[in-house]
């Protein structure tokens, strides 16, 4: 029988949360047991926890679940990229290769070319996102755990093991980054094995993404692989805090702003700040028939962007309002950017704190939403 410990976790409340911990668990009743040792985050008063790995993944527990719970004096030292190498040898497959990069560390079963091909990305959007914001006079913090990326060479293989992560992806959604594990998963965008390709034993950079941005819907493709990796970015330079209350229009908004591809590059992405080509289109229809108090809406509530009917439009006017904040107000869209940091995990905030939070430094949500949409209409790409 699985026995909560709540008396011992409730101990826990009353001392730093920081020292390594081992908790042994079970996912369900009929479940093997599960032995995790990390650092607790949060203890909930019904004696559930947040509880990360040395990799940096979050495992949220309830308390039902858990068998037992032992406090270790040991302090939480994060992996090292040689410890995370030699944990992912074990947990992938036999045919999984390890490539690393200055800040990454990517697993992968496709080619060393496409594994060095998305580790040069992934690092010139790292460099990118760090002199964004240091430009603008916002210094984040180095990482704490190394970034972690695991590339499938077919994307039945990597619809496999995102089943078992986070649900059933589809096959129109070719990467993702997890808030939970804290790793981009994704599949060789190259055509190897998609399209059945024939390519050389070793190909140049810009061989690679000739290739890639030949393919159909290339355009997305690259674009939700820039989107991820900010999102994993944003996550691990402290730009947003893991399980606190980011609002998805701020979350998504400035991954939007980031991703924009550029086709005519050979390497597939260069800059930010250029329009969206994606995201333009779709706003720009909806401008004709643009429902006044659409930006209130989405400023303090997420179900927007899960909702089917207004997912789109939120998506869009997520990316055009992060673009004509830092276009036209972006003292403010920093100074409003910075309290993401410090968020409480697990606190979510009403629908009126974060209305007030945008109107005590935007100023009336009507007046921002009437400058907004009187410039985007006089906006032409």
């Amino acid at each position: 029988m699985i026995r909560a410990t709540i008396f011992l976790l409730g101990l826990w409340l009353a001392v730093p949360l920081w020292g390594l911990d081992t908790v042994v668990w079970k996912e369900t009743e009929d479940a093997a047991e599960r032995r995790t040792v990390g650092r607790t985050l949060v203890v909930a008063q019904d004696g559930g926890l947040l509880l990360q790995e040395r990799t940096g993944e979050i495992h949220a527990i309830e308390p039902q679940m858990i068998v037992r719970a032992t406090r270790n004096s040991k302090p939480f030292v994060p992996m090292t990229r040689e410890e995370v190498a030699e944990v992912f040898r074990e947990r992938l497959p036999e045919d999984f290769a390890v490539h690393t990069t200055a800040h990454y560390t990517i697993f992968y079963n496709t080619s060393q070319d496409y594994a060095r091909w998305c580790g040069q990305l992934m690092e010139r959007l790292y460099s990118t996102f760090q002199n964004f914001w240091a430009k603008r006079d916002y210094e984040l913090p180095e990482p704490e755990f190394p970034l972690i990326v695991i590339v499938f060479s077919h994307p039945r293989e990597y619809r496999e093991y995102a089943r078992e992560e986070v649900g059933e992806v589809g096959d129109t959604i070719i990467g993702y980054y997890s808030y939970k594990t804290n790793r981009i998963v994704c599949s060789d965008l190259s055509g190897q094995e998609t399209y059945g390709t024939q390519r050389p034993a070793t190909m140049t950079m810009g061989a690679i993404t000739r290739e890639i941005l030949s393919r159909p819907q290339a355009v997305k493709q690259v674009a939700t692989i820039i989107h991820e990796a900010t999102h994993q970015i944003a996550y691990n330079r402290g730009l947003c805090a893991r399980y606190g209350d980011v609002p998805l229009w701020f979350n998504e908004g400035i991954a939007m702003y980031f991703e924009a591809p550029d086709i005519r590059s050979d390497k597939g992405w260069r800059a930010i700040g250029k329009i969206n080509p994606l995201r333009y289109s779709t706003f720009m229809d909806s401008l004709s028939n643009y429902s006044p108090g659409f930006l209130r809406k989405m400023l303090t509530d997420d179900d927007v962007f899960r909702r089917s009917e207004t997912s789109g439009e939120a998506y869009a006017q997520a990316w055009a309002l992060t673009w004509f904040l830092l276009k036209t107000r972006q003292k403010d869209y920093i100074r409003y950017a910075q309290q993401f940091s410090e968020k409480k995990m697990l606190v979510w905030d009403s629908p009126e704190k974060r209305l007030m939070d945008v109107e005590r430094i935007f100023g009336s949500v009507e007046k921002l939403e009437s400058d907004f949409v009187r410039y985007m209409r006089k906006m032409r790409r």
